[in-house]
Order: C-alpha cells, then structure tokens, then sequence
C-alpha cells in the first residue's frame, strides 16, 4: 500500500481536482496547481504515517482520546491551518471527501488482490474519519471572542501578503498592465505609468478611490495586438512593434500577452508585459554592421595582395609598351588603360583597410594636431568647390591612434560632406569631450540622409554616388572599430552630423 500511494501521487493530484472541478470547488481553494500538490503530498504522509503505526484497520473507539491519536492530530492541524486562512468547516468537509475517493480510487483500481483491497480500503476511510473528528474538534473547541481574534490575525496576515506582492509588483522595472477578465483595466504598475510618459506614485492606481472603468481604447497602439490575442486560443503570445510615445521619435518595444487562467483553466484576465528593445535592437543593428565589415575584411585579407601584384605587372609593361615607336599611335588608349588600373588599385587599397586583422600603432596623439595638419588640403579641395571649411575644436586629452588611419577617416568623413552639398555650403569640424569620451564631430549642410540608406551606412559597396566605390563610410567604420571608438550620426533636410567617440584612456 505505501509503495502504490508513492508512486501515483500524480494519479491522486489529477483525480483529486478532476472532483474537486465537477463538484466547484475549484472557486473556492487555491488557484493553483502546486498548492494542490502540497496538499495531496501532506496528505499521503499522514497515511504512510499511519500505515507504519497500525498493523490493522485503525478503528474509531467511543472512549478514545483523540487528542492523542497521530491521525486526528495531523486532522487538528491542517484544520486550524485551513480555518486561519478563511476556509469554512462545510468546505474544508466537502474537499475531503473527494480527497478519500482519489485514494479509494487508487486502491480499488490496483492490481491488489481483492482481500487487499477490501482491507486497505477501510483503511483509507477510516483513516479520514479520524482526520474529520478532528476538524470537528477544532472548529467546536474555541469561543467567540478566540474565532473572532484568530480572524483579525488572519486578516492582518493576508493585509501583509497583499502588501508584499503589492511592492513587489510596483518595484518591478518592466511596465505590466493588469485587465481584467471582461478586458477592463485593473491596474498598471509604476514602471508602465512611467513608461507611458505619465505621472504617479507606486500604488496610487490601486487605492484610487475612484477608478475609472477604462478598456484597451487607452491604449490605442495596443488595440490590434490585444483584439488579436484575446479572440485567439494561445494562453501567450509575444510580439514586437514600433511606437512612437513622444517627439523623440519611434520606441521599439516587445510585447508579451498572457491569459490568466486559475487551475481549472478558467479566464481571470490578461497581463500584458512590454519591455522596450530599442537599444538592443540599436545593439544588433550595429554587430550585424560590424559582422558585414569583419566579413569584408576577411575577403580583403585573403585576395586583396594577390590581385593588386599582377595588376602592377600589367601596368609596367602597359608603360613599356605606351614608349615603343609601333604604338605611339595609340598612347591616348595606354594612357587610359593605366588610368583606369591606378584607380582599381586605389579601391582595391581601401578595400584592404577593412581587413580586420589589420595592424595599427595606437599612441598617444592629439586629434587637434591631427586636425590643423590636415588643414591646408582640406581647405584646398573645398575652396574648388566653392565650399568652405569651418574649425570649432575645444581642448581635449590625448588619445591613444594611429595618426594615418585617422587621417583617412577625417578625409573620409569630409570629402563625403563636400560631395553631399551645393556650392556656398559649409562643413563644420568640432572637438569635445563628452561621458568620458573625446569626441570629432563633422557636420555638413547636405540635405540628409534618407531613412533606408540611414540603416544600411558603412555597408560595403553601398553608395549614392555615381562614380562611388562604396568604401568610404565602411573603412571609416572598420577604422572606428580598431580605436575601440563608435560612430553615431545625426541627420536631418538641413544637414548630417558624424560624431566619432573615442575613448579617453586613464593610462596615458
């Protein structure tokens, strides 16, 4: 018999709450599953208990004294266990006797003989008769003014409860907002008021005095999502969307529904969790970036040598061959020939600066030296654009670069500028420091960048241009990328700013 009640706890649990389902009492005990295990599991203790003790049927004596009974005890217990938490006598009653029959249902479906079975089944009842004297004995054995002591201390146990998952549900930072089974809303937590640009205190929306019986309307970028999941059967449902909440523009967040659903699987309401992604999605967007450049690079590596070394060849002996009396005829198409390899080695060149493995000599430099070297070109070549070239640097630490990498990626950064913009327009070169990093930033007066080219920058070989390569942004970032530096970019009809951020580093 104990063998068989150890092994089928699971049996007891389900036939347990298959009764307690038909018979409704599901309405009036714990909500869930586990609670019912806990009890199923003191349960079939007792009854091991009581195995161990009696060699036979522990019958009910008139002059027992129960109090001293193992079994009526463990009944006392759980009775004044049970009656703290709010559980009347006809109920706790009523429970048990579906108890019994799950483990009566047990012993009589076994593959015991019957005789066994005939004795372990008046165990099994007369093991819950003693355990109902003992409810009896408890629910009669005190007075008024004890029961009603015993309810203020129970009330003001549930009133701690209550006020323990209250702070815990207001100091959780995701935004949870609570609707109740008719979709109503019955309460959002401090994070989610916060999230929705509102103002309030933690709780205030449960002691409102005077809550506003308030749907999905509110939230009005929610509507579809929410229609969706509650007219579908999945008891979860997690997507992702853009919002746009406030002038900072578009938030992208991840929405997970869930139905709450008590033990007997009825309807009690939906929790709707949003956590936003933004950032993270900003994070993935940008490895993914990084992903393409170290791919490239990799390329870069392998064939970048190997193509430029026969390209040279071809080249010297185009040279020789332009100085032969036989093709002086034709020294406009050699000259040409060579042009055109001179500006595949130029790609090729920048293409081999992306390569990943690509050494660098990082010391200690100025960016503003850099800057005021590379001046007189600059200004140069944006003089015969008719454009011009304005400095705003400030004072800032040293930082640890290679001076040629970043060389190329201000001509880079520039020369894209220059090309973005009419005659008469001007580019902005500044230096700062900001949140512990030495910042260059280089802003044009183009007429921005659209949004689709915007998430694709510093893709290899995407460009705008005519004539372009399509490398010039993707060395810049591969460049960005071996300074331990990142590139953020701000752009608009009026203009595009580039800011690199560079580290400023505690050792030097």
């Amino acid at each position: 018999m104990a063998e068989l009640i150890l092994k089928n706890e699971s049996f007891i649990l389900k036939r347990t709450l298959s009764y307690a389902k038909e018979h409704n009492y599901l309405e009036k005990a714990a909500t869930l599953e586990e609670a019912w295990r806990v009890s199923i599991n003191g349960l079939s203790q007792a009854l091991l208990t009581a195995l161990n003790i009696y060699n036979d049927v522990p019958e009910l004596d008139a002059d027992e004294n129960y109090l001293l009974n193992e079994i009526t005890a463990f009944g006392i217990l759980e009775a004044r266990r049970h009656r703290y938490r709010g559980v009347n006598l006809e109920t706790f009653l009523g429970l048990m006797i579906y108890y019994r029959q799950a483990y009566l249902d047990l012993v009589l479906g076994s593959d015991l003989s019957q005789p066994t079975k005939d004795k372990y089944s008046l165990f099994v009842i007369r093991f819950f008769d003693h355990i109902e004297l003992g409810f009896i004995k408890e629910w009669t054995s005190e007075n008024k003014d004890e029961l009603i002591e015993q309810l203020q201390n129970t009330n003001q146990i549930v009133t701690n409860e209550k006020q323990k998952y209250l702070t815990i549900y207001e100091s959780i930072p995701t935004p949870i907002i609570i609707f109740n089974q008719d979709n109503t809303l019955d309460n959002l937590n401090f994070s989610a008021v916060e999230f929705l640009q509102g103002t309030a205190r933690p709780g205030a929306d449960y002691y409102s005095q005077n809550k506003v019986r308030q749907g999905i309307e509110v939230f009005p970028w929610l509507i579809e999502e929410f229609n969706t999941f509650i007219a579908g059967n999945n008891v979860t449902s997690k997507i992702e969307k853009e919002i746009n909440l406030n002038e900072n523009g578009l938030t992208t967040i991840s929405i997970i529904f869930k139905r709450m659903l008590d033990i007997s699987e009825k309807f009690k309401g939906t929790v709707v969790i949003i956590t936003d992604i933004t950032k993270r999605k900003q994070m993935e967007a940008a490895m993914s970036k990084l992903d393409r450049l170290n791919l490239v690079g990799e390329m870069a590596a392998s064939i970048g040598h190997e193509i430029r070394n026969p390209m040279t060849t071809v080249r010297g002996f185009l040279q020789i061959l332009m100085d032969k009396n036989d093709y002086v005829k034709d020294r406009d198409a050699f000259e040409l020939m060579i042009e055109e390899l001179d500006r595949a080695n130029a790609i090729i060149t920048e293409f081999i600066s992306l390569a990943k493995n690509k050494m660098v000599e990082l010391k200690p430099q100025n960016l503003n030296s850099i800057i005021i070297k590379l001046l007189p070109l600059i200004q140069a070549n944006a003089m015969a654009q008719e454009k011009n070239i304005k400095i705003a640097t400030e004072n800032i630490p040293d930082l640890l670069l290679d001076e040629k990498e970043i060389r190329q990626l201000i001509i880079n950064l520039i020369y894209n500028g220059l090309e973005s913009m009419s005659s008469g327009g001007e580019i902005t070169i500044r230096t700062y420091t900001e949140n512990g990093n030495g910042v260059l930033s280089i802003k044009d007066q183009g007429h921005g960048i659209k949004p689709e080219i915007l998430e694709k920058l510093g893709t290899p070989f995407l460009t705008t241009k005519e004539d372009g390569t399509g490398l010039g942004l993707a060395v810049c970032y591969g460049i960005a990328l071996r300074h331990n530096a990142n590139i953020n970019i701000k752009t608009s009809e009026t203009g595009t700013t580039f800011m690199v951020n560079f580290p400023i580093s505690k050792s030097i």
